[in-house]
């Protein structure tokens, strides 16, 4: 049976806002249209139902922790409505700028085989070239298809269909912004609403879903540059934070002042991971004379393919469900150290 041939579905839209949901004003873009407005003129599939609901309506720079959560928590009631009312799919429609941010979220703790697939705009609705109304058909289309089952929450925009995990927004423009920085390539596409899914990427088992201590939980991000001591970092200790993302250069090296500010935060009980300035591949210890080894001698945790912005998502909820430092070192080493004979991506 292909995805044209499939039983009526049933696919929420969650509305939070972003470019999709934004026009020009005096003041710039802002989300100023409603979820109706959004999916208004979207074409969908005569056997898909669209059931839309707006969760609220901000800019994606705008978001809080908070916010991150309500959109998990009012995609985990969409799937746990039963009978009539029961959905086959979620979609939910965000800004781009913390789109990779908010998916992770709901892939680490998504427990359940149907889709949740994100999308948003790079040009405002009343953009001449405007994109959201494709990115949102194509984002239906893959929460009705029989391929997304079971490959956890995806991002879709500009005919691409990728894993949440390892997604990141790599251009400021372009409609095809998002990409992955582990994989070769998006886990599938799709053209003029044919969905195809070839590939899988390894996931995680879920975990419990964020409370209400995920709103409160500090995670600062911290990065390295020429001359970069170890000021900040004593300030993120000051603030409260539980843990740090260092943003390291090259393969993830510092210097020998964040060194001993790294080993300082270890030692307080501050989780401490290590990625890096560059887009694309990932941080090894390899260096000394400040280098990424010194880094893991104080007590770092390297990164490898996971982004920062998304790690530093996983820092705040295993932070926020009660774990001890060591407990959550352990926990990202899980996801940034694959297992041998586990590749992320299989056919």
């Amino acid at each position: 049976m292909t995805d044209r041939q499939r039983p009526a579905r049933r696919i929420a839209v969650l509305a939070t806002g972003g470019t999709i949901a934004s026009r020009s004003t005096p003041s710039g873009i802002v989300p100023t249209l409603s979820v109706t407005e959004v999916i208004s003129d979207v074409p969908v599939p005569d056997e898909v139902t669209v059931v839309a609901r707006e969760i609220m309506r901000k800019a994606s720079q705008q978001l809080t922790m908070a916010d991150l959560r309500h959109i998990q928590d009012a995609v985990r009631q969409m799937l746990a409505l039963t009978g009539e009312d029961a959905i086959d799919g979620v979609v939910v429609t965000h800004g781009t700028d913390t789109l990779e941010e908010t998916a992770f979220l709901l892939d680490l703790v998504h427990d359940d085989e149907r889709p949740v697939v994100v999308t948003g705009a790079m040009r405002a609705a009343d953009s001449r070239r405007s994109d959201g109304q494709t990115n949102l058909a194509d984002a239906i289309a893959v929460a009705a298809s029989d391929q997304a089952r079971g490959a956890g929450v995806l991002v879709c925009l500009a005919g691409s269909v990728l894993a949440a995990e390892g997604t990141r927004k790599l251009h400021t423009l372009r409609l095809d912004t998002f990409g992955s920085v582990e994989l070769p390539g998006p886990l599938g596409g799709v053209t003029d609403g044919d969905v195809t899914i070839p590939l899988r990427r390894f996931r995680h088992p879920p975990l419990p879903p964020a409370g209400e201590a995920f709103d409160r939980v500090r995670v600062d991000m911290v990065m390295v540059f020429p001359g970069a001591d170890d000021v900040v970092l004593r300030a993120c200790a000051d603030a409260g934070a539980s843990a740090v993302v260092l943003l390291g250069v090259g393969n993830g090296n510092a210097n020998d002042e964040i060194v001993s500010g790294v080993r300082r935060l270890t030692r307080q009980g501050i989780v401490v991971a290590v990625g890096s300035r560059a887009p694309f591949g990932p941080t090894v210890a390899m260096y000394g004379d400040g280098g990424g080894q010194d880094l893991v001698d104080a007590g770092a945790v390297m990164l490898h393919g996971l982004p920062p912005t998304q790690a530093r998502v996983l820092l705040a909820l295993l932070a926020s469900q009660g774990l001890d430092p060591a407990a959550i070192a352990e926990a990202l080493r899980g996801y940034t150290h694959p297992s041998p004979g586990r590749p992320p991506v299989w056919q």
